[in-house]
């Protein structure tokens, strides 16, 4: 599994609680690159959770859910 810091795999497990999966996959997401960190045009980090239907985006910083409002201008 990829490393990841401890505030990095709270936003991701948020990202992925968001998306509507529990906490016994996300080793799996990980390793197929479902979720992500990804640095935003803001410069800011984020767990990105996307696989083609759902998607959820955390900072994580602060681990404020990231609408998709917000995401376009972050990631567009």
């Amino acid at each position: 599994m990829k490393s990841y810091t401890e505030q990095e795999m709270k936003a991701i497990n948020k990202a992925v609680k968001e998306a509507g999966f529990e906490a016994e996959v996300i080793e799996t997401l990980i390793n197929y690159d479902y979720v992500t960190i990804n640095k935003g045009r803001d410069g800011r980090m984020y767990a990105y959770y996307f696989d083609g239907v759902r998607e959820a985006i955390v900072d994580v910083d602060t681990l404020n859910i990231i609408s998709n409002y917000e995401a376009e201008a972050l990631f567009c």
